[in-house]
């Protein structure tokens, strides 16, 4: 019994902060993924079988996590879930309750039309737009319900369902939208990213741009980060707009992204920063731009190319925070570094 304890003490301990991270995307509160957490681990202690047939572990465990929080949705609201056991995840574009009535249908068209009139292109059909701007206005009305402030969506887990598809509608213009208001929002269900979002946006009153970042030289010290989520107040929430453009984010010319020609910009400063997955360590580089990838090709391959002080450097630090990091334009490091210090964390400089 006592190394039967010690087993389970060593597999919480482990995987305790894999499970929180993964589950707060989800939606839940704090309080409801600590009880969701306690009760897959007691699960397991019940049905110790279960741990031996188990070939990943940690895949074991989320797959539980998710379906123990499936099971807290489906209390808290009136909506269809998949069913239980099944290897696909269950995120749905509409909750009971949240449709758009006739005026907010109305405004999420006025604001489509709004969009293409002062664009500076639109390379998809003009038609479709407005199914992302109702998203926007349905997203918006279940932030207010709940009193949120920020937002992030699991992309690869909703694209699966085929939902997407059905409705012709991605959240990429909907994340470009929100930062432009001041509200941070970000990709694939990330909410490291959702933080780091919130610390630039408030550090220097820009919409950051965020994505996934690599290393394409370390001999040129040359990086990239891609996605499509540029920004129309990357200069500043008191600065005019910034000439965007617009593009579908499938094949099929449907899902609306707003694209920017970075390379409009060779020669400016731009502030990277990452956090750690257990938020114990904040990484941040200063970079140059020298280039823009993708600017108008559909799909998630917009991208932002610009060189860091030590390529190699930067890699080194980026094994311990990930791939999705923010950015924003202009010299902040201090101003970031200033910040770790005020919540104890480890800076990890690039």
């Amino acid at each position: 019994m006592k190394n039967k304890q010690s087993l389970y003490k060593w597999l919480y301990e482990t995987y305790e902060n894999d499970l929180f991270s993964y589950g707060i995307a989800f939606g839940i509160s704090k309080e409801l993924l600590e009880d969701a957490i306690h009760d897959v681990f007691l699960h397991l202690y019940e049905r110790e079988h279960k741990l031996w047939e188990s070939q990943n572990m940690k895949f074991y465990l989320l797959n539980c996590l998710k379906n123990r929080i499936r099971t807290i949705k489906k209390k808290e609201m009136n909506t269809e879930f998949l069913e239980e056991g099944s290897d696909n995840y269950s995120f749905l574009i509409e909750v009971n309750g949240f449709e758009l009535i006739d005026e907010e249908k109305e405004r999420a068209a006025k604001l489509a039309d709004t969009l293409v009139a002062n664009s500076q292109g639109v390379h998809m059909p003009a038609e479709y737009i407005k199914n992302d701007t109702e998203y926007f206005e349905t997203i918006k009305k279940m932030m207010k319900h709940y009193d949120c402030n920020a937002f992030t969506m699991p992309c690869f887990e909703v694209c699966a369902t085929r939902e997407l598809d059905k409705r012709k509608l991605t959240f990429c213009l909907a994340h470009s939208l929100f930062k432009d208001e001041g509200i941070a929002s970000a990709c694939a269900g990330d909410v490291g990213s959702v933080l780091t979002i919130t610390i630039l946006m408030n550090i220097a009153r820009k919409a950051p741009y965020m994505g996934n970042t690599m290393v394409l030289d370390k001999n040129t010290n040359q990086c990239r980060t891609l996605h499509d989520v540029a920004s129309a107040k990357m200069k500043g929430y008191d600065q005019p707009d910034l000439p965007t453009e617009f593009v579908s984010f499938t094949l099929n010319s449907w899902g609306t992204t707003m694209r920017y020609d970075f390379s409009r910009d060779n020669g400016e400063t731009l502030t990277l920063v990452n956090l750690s997955p257990d938020m114990k360590k904040i990484m941040v580089a200063k970079a140059t731009i020298n280039g823009c990838d993708d600017y108008l090709t559909p799909e998630c391959k917009h991208a932002v190319r610009y060189t860091v002080k030590d390529a190699k450097q930067f890699h080194e630090c980026q094994k311990h925070v990930g791939h999705h990091f923010a950015l924003v334009y202009g010299d902040y490091v201090q101003e970031v570094k200033d910040f770790a210090k005020e919540c104890e964390l480890e800076v990890l400089e690039a």
